[in-house]
């Protein structure tokens, strides 16, 4: 009887962890701040914002939003590094991506001149930053 009962609730755990998984997935878009047919960074209805960047060879890679703190990238198995923030407010969002401590702009969003960092995207070497642009709701 125990050992039924027991089955039973990992059979609970495993189908609610699923639904769970599942509802984390969201319904990302390309942020409307996206270069050409950019997929990234990509933003849900719940205002996260999903940011991939490629660097194979790198060994740390963070992203610098500058209206808050530096976070830690995580690098997948295709050489790709992603973060998805936590819900984030209505506007733009300007960041830059750290590669092993050089700072570069994010050749998925659009360049934004004005800021104080180079952008080595840009034909021009004027200062630039990325911003991913979160929909009003």
């Amino acid at each position: 009887m125990e050992l039924n009962a027991m089955k039973l609730m990992g059979i609970v755990a495993l189908l609610t962890a699923s639904i769970c998984f599942a509802q984390d997935s969201g319904d990302f878009k390309p942020a409307t701040s996206n270069v050409l047919d950019a997929q990234y960074p990509r933003v849900d209805s719940n205002s996260r914002v999903q940011i991939r960047f490629k660097a194979t060879d790198a060994t740390k890679v963070k992203l610098n939003f500058w209206s808050g703190p530096k976070v830690d990238m995580e690098k997948q198995a295709d050489g790709f590094w992603t973060f998805t923030t936590p819900p984030m407010a209505p506007g733009l969002h300007y960041y830059t991506v750290i590669v092993d401590g050089a700072e570069v702009s994010d050749p998925g969003s659009t360049a934004y001149f004005g800021g104080s960092k180079l952008n080595p995207y840009s034909l021009r070497s004027k200062s630039a930053t990325n911003a991913s642009q979160l929909p009003k709701t």
